[in-house]
């Protein structure tokens, strides 16, 4: 289940017959009720979201041309290298625990019992009765936890990473193919120049490697706390993870800019310099977050264990009136990473420049929305600017968003801030929510014109194919469009020509943020017969301009694989 009720739409499909091409009619309805044909109405699950159909027998793959030139990766290693399970036991710390206590009281003398039994402690947590144990016989700790006072709260400790990074920097999976952002991505996004939305007086706490000096962040405030153990001075530091996260918040330079250059940084270091962390540290770090007076918290980082005191430590943050912000994660598997995962957390997964989900990107029912996360600008140790991939990248353009929402809209609290980053994303994929982009993609430029009237922008949003109809006789293909202006739409007119003919349609009343689509089924024998099928569409707004005319086309070549299962181009 989704952890943000505000999604975008419910799906009802209106069934349409042809003669080579079956055609579904379905309005697809964005932030509001249903529109329903109850004469002739047909379910299509349209939530797992897919660029192309693997049958085994036969590949389907839709093809959409790129915007940008295509990023190349150094190296690449085709697959996913573990299973989650696998990554779970991985993450787990053998022979660290995690304990907290009713009070202060009962914690010391916990920690006594423990040392007295050899136990080693860690860290604490005080205020919060928390403990960081180390147990190398489980027996002993059998018998520790056993004792008055009895803990509250118990799990094994687990590691917290920086999401494996894709491409040049641990070549797990490939970019070949993706288009890179590099400097453009404030502008792809439609940031443009507004004095309010630039994150003055909002305080970004950026939980990761640390955050070193550098000439994109010479202008902004930048705060720091070190919890790890092997502490080190800023200048000492050689993971430039943290401060890369923090020059797409707040970055001043041309060369890496950010989406909130006037926000604050409290950089609170909770992972070492090669990138590893643990949980209890990390849930330290939010605390000490929260106290400190963090608007946001941004964490560009994951583990696939569970525990008490990070799902603890996020309720914290969110009770006080902290919007908290996490990566998917980089391992391609269809369930996201935490503390992305927990309830309340924006979960943000990555794409491309030619708006494309990421294949490394983690998926699933806990991403809420996705935002630039191949070829970034961003800074890094030893003055440098580097190409960063990942939803590490992706992350932080959502709390410098966020930031920008709550300077430009000082009376809104954390929660409705998000509702508002999450009401205002450009849909793409499946109509509406889906496992991939969650709400859809980021969209800064909306979210700052969204109290301006007059503005008439209506966008042709996607070309998708439905996995669900891999091996049937027909293969559906969704068209879909959204209303990404201010103002409702009486009248839009959508036109979609394939190699078969055309079809020109019409949709009515369309509301501020709804989305309509048009299915059509393909003959899976007449796709092999043509082996691609071009698919090409426009939409416009009847008897208005349109404020935004390069968002309302697109172009793109279904193909048909016979026994060619493990072709991987896209």
């Amino acid at each position: 289940m989704r952890k943000f009720e505000n999604t975008k739409l419910k799906i009802m499909v209106l069934l349409v017959a042809a003669l080579n091409l079956a055609l579904l009619f379905m309005l697809a309805t964005h932030r509001r009720g249903p529109r329903i044909d109850t004469e002739s109405v047909d379910a299509i699950d349209l939530r797992q979201s897919s660029n192309s159909i693997d049958t085994g027998e036969r590949r389907v793959r839709i093809i959409t041309a790129p915007a940008n030139p295509v990023y190349k990766a150094a190296e690449t290693i085709d697959g996913r290298i573990e299973s989650g399970e696998a990554k779970k036991n991985k993450d787990l710390i053998e022979g660290e625990y995690v304990l907290r206590f009713q009070n202060d009281s009962d914690l010391m003398k916990f920690i006594q019992h423990a040392r007295d039994h050899g136990a080693t402690v860690i860290d604490i947590i005080k205020g919060w009765s928390a403990v960081r144990l180390r147990v190398k016989d489980p027996e002993k700790l059998d018998y520790l936890v056993g004792l008055e006072p009895k803990p509250i709260g118990f799990s094994h400790n687990y590691y917290t990473r920086t999401p494996y990074s894709p491409g040049n920097r641990v070549p797990e999976v490939s970019l070949a193919g993706y288009s890179a952002f590099r400097n453009t991505a404030p502008t792809w996004l439609g940031l443009h120049e507004s004095k309010d939305f630039r994150g003055e007086g909002v305080v970004v706490a950026v939980l990761d490697t640390g955050v070193v000096d550098h000439a994109a962040l010479a202008h902004t405030t930048v705060d720091r706390l070190n919890l790890v153990e092997d502490e080190q001075s800023a200048a000492e530091q050689s993971n430039g993870h943290g401060t890369a996260v923090a020059s797409i918040i707040a970055g001043g330079s041309p060369g890496a800019p950010g989406i909130a250059p006037d926000s604050e940084i409290l950089s609170i270091q909770v992972m070492n310099d090669d990138g590893l962390g643990d949980a209890f540290t990390l849930a330290r770090g939010i605390w000490e977050a929260v106290d400190q007076g963090a608007d946001i918290i941004v964490m560009s980082l994951g583990t696939h264990g569970d525990t008490f005191i990070l799902k603890a430590a996020v309720d914290y943050a969110l009770a006080n009136d902290v919007a908290v912000v996490a990566a998917a994660g980089n391992d391609g598997f269809d369930e996201v990473t935490f503390p992305a995962r927990y309830e309340g957390v924006v979960g943000v997964s990555a794409v491309d420049a030619a708006g494309q989900h990421a294949a490394f990107s983690n998926t699933g029912s806990d991403v809420d929305i996705a935002a630039p996360g191949i070829g970034i600008n961003a800074a890094w140790t030893d003055g440098q600017v580097v190409s960063f991939s990942g939803t590490s990248s992706a992350a932080p353009f959502v709390a410098g968003t966020l930031a920008g929402i709550m300077s430009s809209s000082p009376e809104a609290n954390a929660a409705e801030a998000v509702e508002t980053l999450l009401n205002y994303t450009h849909d793409t994929g499946a109509p509406g929510w889906d496992p991939e982009f969650g709400s859809g993609i980021l969209s800064v430029g909306w979210i700052q014109d969204r109290k301006q009237s007059g503005i008439h922008d209506i966008a042709l949003t996607g070309h998708y194919l439905d996995p669900t109809t891999a091996q049937g006789e027909v293969i559906a293909i969704v068209v879909s469009a959204q209303n990404q202006g201010t103002e409702p739409l009486s009248k839009i007119n959508l036109k979609v020509a394939y190699d078969d003919g055309e079809e020109d349609l019409e949709f009515y009343n369309v509301g501020v943020g709804e989305t309509v689509s048009k299915i059509f089924h393909v003959s899976a024998a007449r796709l092999q017969e043509l082996s691609r099928m071009n698919i090409s569409s426009e939409v416009s707004i009847s008897g208005m301009d349109d404020t935004n005319v390069k968002n309302n086309t697109k172009n793109s070549i279904i193909i048909y694989d016979e026994g060619n299962a493990g072709d991987s181009q896209k």
